[in-house]
């Protein structure tokens, strides 16, 4: 194991003096070390002072070079890279202007709407070239993203500004209740925005006894809800006068409590629980529900008015309502024989006679008694009959009354209109802007399909010319594998192609038959099971870069004389731990090595990548191989399949993803395997969210039990009075409906049951205390400190206010922590999931970001939006009456809340806080943005010891840090579209009953537009260069939210405490065809026969049947049918498709064909600057650095075009040159560097004992110049700054441990006989030796000299290796270790058996 710093202390104690100086490798350090990370360039930066040996103060050292640190930073940021020093390098960067044009989804000039408007808003409607182009298609189209979602919110806002209008001037309050909720929290305001604010209106009730006139009227408005009892229903309209309240609003009982205290106490003298009936009336209770389970609610089940199953008739629903409903009175007798008489009309008054009455084939003048034969059907007289108890039936009616029109003034004038028809406007225009934005997504996923083909005809790429090979064949080693392949597929396409002209020319159409189609194979990589070495390369990587940084501190201190005592001591130990790591790493990685050269371990590849000479040859291959399934490949032809030694493969072939995208070391993950980390990950995604949710719900819970204690008063009617002289005989003086609070009234509320009160702790002490907290005379010290008699104890000082402000702090604390938790949870949500998404092990980056993307999004969607509704909801609504069922759910925090619906307290006490939660994410983000560049930029600051100009001084002693000093942290774009998505998900699930969110939307995609374009110019450093597959994710999410939002908003715009319960009823009759109106009731609709039992299915189909939502439900019904068919049961035939591939005339008509986009041949698409890089890292195989030594050659002579679309990132898919990997592994270190050189001595030390050439620079083609150190490293920053600029991302979190792995396919060692020729066969062989041909095969020279023996035991010794060399068709045997070859055959060992195809 690698040991950890954490032990500097004992290792400290344990290390002399002694052992400290024989510390040579510290001791003895280089002063011209990390010359090599400077790449050639001459230090200019340093510190600013320092004292040499003498003590005396100097000008500081250069040691670093802030020129290349400018280099490296202007290739990791977004600018225009210029040569200011007329040295051919474009070091410099050039900040775009803030103004620059980031681009924007353009109409088609193909399209109506640009042929239409383009002479007057053609400008606007082209837009310019984004400057963002160059750094990648996914860049782009997020701020496209941005521009015109902040387009589409604005129009939403503007058509929406009416419902906010209404929804404020229409309120069911008066303008001063308003002004004194605004003023006691300007929040509050937020809540006149909502449908809330229209009230449920103001209930009246009335009980009528047989042979009495009944007259029920409304104070103001109309009736718009009536609950009828006829009977002998239980309760009354208000509270028996046994159970009313007295003139001081207590009870007129006392409570009297056990000495446990576990039933909550009972009454003795009368009621004594004071509680409110549903008609919100004060009222005494006799007993609690439920004490002993914890319900200590009073029970005032005999006051509040329900049926008595057992004497009841549904008649008096229906009379009631057709008579009564739309009408501000009505008056009718009650009595069993007469007659009731009202007119249906669908429009106007949609109210049935009854239950079984058809309105299409039935008169519509109702006239109905209250015993009438259709009601009896479902009524129940069992304990009252009607021939003996007709006289005690009773009739009660409430009436829920609101006001129908709706008042305004403008201009002078006073306008009146009807609140229905508005709502009823209101609900269209929401529908409206549902479907804009349904339209405006699919055609933004139009236009970014069209940007990204355009993207594609600019650019071509690697993955233009490769394809990813699966289902490889068994194979004994890597090289026997890559000839394979390379005979068996361009074996495989010629003879297609040769097929193929064949049939054109007996068509006759020989014209179209292309004669030069180079189908020649570039190069074949494979992903090998070496997760061990990327992980230990990883971890010595870091290892390194912290033992350069330590040596080159040591260096300077010794300048300065300053490398002494406890400090040269401590760095001493350190040092010393580092080494002991550094060569752990190493020995780890060389006894991999030898293992794999032993024959201990076995690599083997699970993936190819092939790139072809043109792109030609992959959409050939591509066409022959069809990715149709499993099924499909179960009928490929023999000559199809790959044959190796004997046996058969049916290969699965695909394009294969960007180099610079693809993550190796998750590679050799099974699906399997990787299922298993994903439901991992999930779950603990889950076990987070129920974090979330226990946390909200214990805030609640306890936000409750401490208001029991100080229970919320209104305290607007007191004036306090901290006269402490003042007595209770004095207590109260009423004037103008103002009390005087004294201490002494505060003394008997709380001390009630000393005085034998029957009602005490009704909240005077909070009305006291918040009198006193604003009392210049007393303020925060003096509420504390005031003293109250505790007659109970006998306290005379006793300070009541200090725990009540304890707890009234701790009750606004839990508040704000529903609100504050969301948002925390959120942000510990995408640090704990940025961690967990490399554990699923995902193949590439692209589906890393996809899945990060998609996680924290779910996340913050129910964290914010679903969580919240679970905890506040009630489930009474949808399981029913049952009881233990509710009780059981309620019992762990879910759906056992207080809202069973949207009501007027829910917008007030839910809505709002989610307003504000809303608000808090629109400015968050950017405040987190904001201090990560007010702490970088002060870093900098004060590196530069305060100077103005960052040229000259730092206090970094490695080139490394200065680098990263100045470099901006990077743009995560997948974060921000998980924000953005959380966001535009919320705004539309709760817009139609808030339309302010519609607003803050738009404000926050306006926000992040400008703010990220800001920060992306000035400060960020590139992110990962992406393709379209994000921004299309994202756009294949929306039409969910216009789903959830249509579904939501039916819910709030048919919420019978706001609106009249009118559903639409389709008349299928042949006189009628047209929509009509009729009332509906869950109690009395036609569908209890059709749900059963299901009360809420009934619930859910009037809910969505109403008239304010038909627009709404149309379009609903049309995206649901739209989203199944193309998400659904299209992937459903696409996934058949394997199925249908199995007959082979299908399978050509179900392949997807990619076709030809017009790319030059893949080594000339490669730019030239990239070609010189690779050849001076010499990072990739020798065979493809001699391809491109000769195009470089061959671009050199006179008359060379560059070709119009050019690979201007990463191009090899040899992992050892992916700058991400470079990175992780610290090549660019002094430490690795030093010993990569030290090894380079002892192979080729080695290979010249043995009797080889060498790694001297010598081989085939001559003398070849090596670069120095300096020049390798200039070149390898280059190439590092050029792969991050345009095709990779950052190094951290690379390189980490997962179960399996994968990289490229092992170097073929630089042996004896120098650089290999390729093979015949045109197009890049895999590299083979040349050893001096055996006789009798061509060989104008003798043999080699007698090789050393091969043969132990009957095998092979140790690195040893047969070969197969297919120029001349012999087995020849390699050395790896050394290099040396040799054509002599061991007798005891089997030569590699080779069938014609692969000759």
């Amino acid at each position: 194991m690698v040991t950890k710093l954490g032990s500097l202390g004992s290792s400290f104690s344990r290390m002399n003096e002694d052992d400290m100086e024989r510390d040579s490798t510290l001791m003895n350090l280089d002063e011209e070390i990390g010359k090599e990370s400077l790449a050639g360039y001459t230090p200019d930066c340093g510190r600013r002072r320092e004292y040499n040996k003498d003590g005396k103060k100097v000008e500081g050292t250069k040691f670093l070079s802030y020129k290349k640190a400018r280099s490296v930073i202007a290739q990791r940021h977004v600018g225009k890279l210029v040569d200011t020093t007329n040295d051919g390098a474009r070091d410099t960067l050039v900040p775009f202007p803030l103004n620059a044009p980031t681009g924007a989804h353009n109409f088609s000039e193909n399209g109506l709407c640009y042929r239409a408007f383009k002479k007057c808003f053609g400008t606007c409607m082209r837009q310019k070239p984004s400057v963002l182009e160059p750094y990648g298609i996914g860049l782009v189209l997020y701020f496209k993203f941005l521009k015109f979602m902040t387009v589409i919110f604005l129009l939403m806002s503007l058509a929406l500004a009416p419902s906010m209008y209404f929804y404020w001037v229409g309120s069911s309050m008066t303008k001063e209740d308003q002004a004194l909720m605004i003023e006691e929290s300007f929040l509050n305001a937020l809540f006149f925005t909502t449908i809330g604010s229209l009230g449920a209106g103001a209930s009246t009730c009335m009980e009528g006894d047989v042979s009495e006139m009944f007259d029920l009227k409304c104070p103001s408005g109309v009736f718009k809800k009536i609950e009828a009892h006829w009977g002998q229903p239980n309760g009354y309209c208000s509270c028996p006068a046994s159970q009313q309240t007295n003139d001081q609003g207590t009870c007129p009982g006392q409570i009297t409590y056990p000495s446990d205290g576990v039933d909550g106490g009972t009454c003795s003298g009368g009621a004594c629980f004071l509680s409110t009936t549903k008609l919100k009336e004060s009222c005494c209770a006799k007993t609690r529900f439920d004490p002993m389970n914890g319900d200590f609610t009073p029970d005032l089940t005999n006051v509040d008015i329900s049926t008595n199953p057992t004497c009841h008739s549904p008649s008096a629903q229906f009379i009631a309502e057709g008579m009564c409903l739309g009408r501000q009175n009505c008056t009718f007798p009650v009595s069993v024989n007469h007659t009731y008489t009202w007119t249906y009309d669908p429009v106007l008054r949609p109210y049935k006679c009854d239950e079984d009455w058809d309105p299409a084939v039935e008169d519509h003048t109702c006239s109905r008694n209250l015993m009438h034969e259709n009601y009896l059907n479902y009524a129940n007289f069992s304990s009252c009959p009607r021939d003996t108890h007709q006289d005690d039936y009773q009739l009660i009616v409430i009436g829920l009354c609101a006001e129908e029109d709706f008042d305004f003034e403008f201009n002078g004038e006073e306008y009146t209109y009807s609140k229905k028809d508005i709502i009823k406007i209101l609900s269209y225009t929401d529908s409206g802007c549902a479907f804009l934005f349904l339209m405006a997504i699919y055609w933004m996923a139009k236009r970014e399909e069209e940007a990204t083909d355009e993207s594609d005809s600019l650019n071509c790429s690697p993955s233009d010319y490769a394809v990813i090979v699966s289902n490889l064949p068994n194979h004994q080693s890597l090289d026997s594998l890559k000839l394979c392949l390379k005979t068996h597929f361009e074996k495989t396409l010629k003879e297609n192609k040769n097929e193929e002209d064949e049939k054109l020319r007996e068509k006759g159409l020989s014209a179209k038959i292309v004669d030069h189609e180079d189908l020649g194979i570039f190069d074949i990589q494979f992903s090998l099971n070496n997760r061990k070495q990327i992980y230990w390369k990883t971890v010595r990587g870091r290892v390194a870069r912290i033992k350069d940084k330590m040596e080159n501190e040591v260096v300077f201190l010794k300048k300065i004389g300053k490398f002494k005592g406890k400090r040269k001591a401590k760095l001493m130990i350190r040092h010393k731990l580092l080494e002991n790591n550094f060569h752990k790493c190493n020995a780890k990685l060389e006894a991999i090595e030898k293992r794999i050269a032993e024959g201990a371990k076995k690599e083997y590849a699970k993936y190819a990548f092939i790139t072809f000479n043109a792109e030609e040859g992959a959409v050939r291959c591509k066409k022959i191989y069809p990715d149709l399934g499993f099924l499909q490949r179960l009928t490929m032809k023999k000559k199809h399949m790959i044959e190796l030694d004997g046996k058969l493969a049916r290969p699965n072939v695909k394009t294969a993803p960007e180099p610079s995208e693809i993550i190796w070391e998750n590679l050799g993950i099974s699906s399997f395997m990787r299922y298993i980390r994903v439901g991992f990950t999930s779950l603990i995604t889950v076990l987070l969210l129920a974090a979330s949710f226990v946390v909200i719900h214990k805030a609640r819970v306890a936000q409750e039990t401490a208001q029991l204690k100080y229970p919320e008063a209104d305290c607007s009617g007191y004036i306090i009075t901290p006269d402490p002289n003042a007595t209770h005989l004095n207590m109260t003086i009423t004037l103008r409906d103002i009390e005087y609070l004294t201490a002494a009234q505060v003394q008997r509320d709380e001390n009630w049951q000393h005085y034998n009160l029957t009602l005490g702790n009704t909240g005077k002490l909070e009305c006291f205390c918040k009198g006193l907290l604003v009392d210049p005379q007393y303020s925060l010290n003096g509420m504390l400190s005031f003293p109250f008699n505790d007659e109970q104890t006998g306290d005379e000082s006793a300070t009541w206010c200090k725990p009540w402000f304890e707890t009234y702090t701790y009750i606004t604390f839990l508040k704000y922590l529903a609100v504050g938790g969301v948002c925390g949870t959120n942000v510990v949500l995408k640090l704990v999931l940025k961690k967990l998404i490399n554990i699923e092990g995902p193949k590439d980056k692209t589906s890393l970001i996809l899945s990060l993307t998609l996680k924290i999004f779910a996340a913050s969607l129910i964290n914010t939006a679903f969580l919240t509704l679970l905890i506040n909801g009630n489930i009474e609504l949808f399981l029913g009456d049952t009881g233990d069922d509710n009780s059981a759910v309620a019992e762990y925090g879910v759906l056992g809340g207080g809202y069973s619906d949207f009501s007027e307290e829910w917008y007030l006490n839910i809505g709002v806080p989610i307003v504000i939660t809303m608000i808090i994410n629109l400015v968050s983000p950017h405040i987190e943005t904001f201090v990560l560049w007010a702490t970088k930029r002060w870093a900098q600051y004060a590196d530069r010891s305060c100077t103005p100009l960052p040229a000259k001084f730092t206090k970094k002693v490695t080139q490394n840090d200065l680098e990263n000093l100045y470099t901006g942290p990077e743009f995560i774009m997948y974060l921000r579209y998980a924000q953005l998505l959380n966001t535009l998900f919320v705004t539309l699930i709760f817009s139609s009953g808030m339309p302010v969110l519609i607003p803050i939307c738009f404000l926050t995609f306006l926000s992040y537009y400008f703010f990220d374009k800001w920060m992306l110019l000035r400060f960020f450093s590139l992110p990962p260069r992406l393709d379209a597959s994000l921004a299309r994710r994202v756009s294949s999410l929306l039409p969910f939210s216009v789903v959830l939002h249509l579904m939501f908003g039916m819910w709030m715009m048919s919420n019978e405490e706001f609106f009249k319960p009118e559903a639409i009823n389709l008349d299928t009759s042949t006189n009628s065809t047209a929509a009509s109106v009729v009332p509906v009731d869950v109690s009395v609709s036609d569908l209890s026969t059709t749900f059963g039992d299901n009360a809420f299915m009934g619930e859910v189909y009037d809910r969505f049947t109403h008239t304010n939502n038909l627009a709404s439900l149309i379009l609903l019904v049309l995206l649901i049918t739209g989203l199944l068919w193309f998400r659904l049961v299209a992937k459903i035939l696409k996934s058949s498709q394997g199925l249908l591939a199995c007959v082979p005339f299908l399978a050509r008509f179900l392949a997807h064909e990619s076709e030809l986009e017009g790319n030059p041949p893949f080594i000339e698409a490669i730019e030239t600057e990239i070609l010189n890089l690779q050849i001076g890292l010499e990072l990739i195989d020798e065979d493809i650095l001699e391809k491109y030594k000769a195009e470089i050659s061959r671009r050199a002579q006179p008359g060379y075009r560059a070709p119009e679309r050019s690979i201007n990132i990463l191009e090899s898919y040899d992992f050892e040159a992916n700058q991400e990997y470079i990175q992780a592994f610290a090549s660019d270190a002094t430490s690795i560097m030093n010993y990569n050189k030290q090894r380079r001595s002892e192979r080729r030390s080695a290979s010249q004992s043995g009797g080889g050439g060498g790694d001297d620079g010598e081989g085939a083609q001559g003398p070849v110049r090596k670069q120095s150190e300096a020049e390798r490293e200039k070149l390898r920053m280059e190439h590092m700054s050029r792969m991050h600029r345009s095709g990779s991302a950052g190094a951290a979190g690379r390189g980490k441990s997962v179960e399996m792995s994968g990289a490229a396919a092992k170097k073929k060692p630089r042996g004896a006989g120098g650089k290999a020729p390729s093979s015949p066969g045109g197009g890049g062989a895999a590299p083979v030796p040349a050893p001096v041909p055996p006789p009798g095969q061509g060989s104008a020279s003798a043999p080699s000299p007698p090789p050393p023996p091969v043969v132990d035991g009957g095998a092979l010794v140790p690195s040893w290796i047969q070969r197969y060399d297919a120029a001349s068709g012999h087995h020849y045997y390699e050395n790896e270790s050394t290099g040396n070859v040799t054509w002599e055959e061991p007798e005891t060992y089997r030569p590699l058996e080779v069938n014609a195809a692969q000759l």
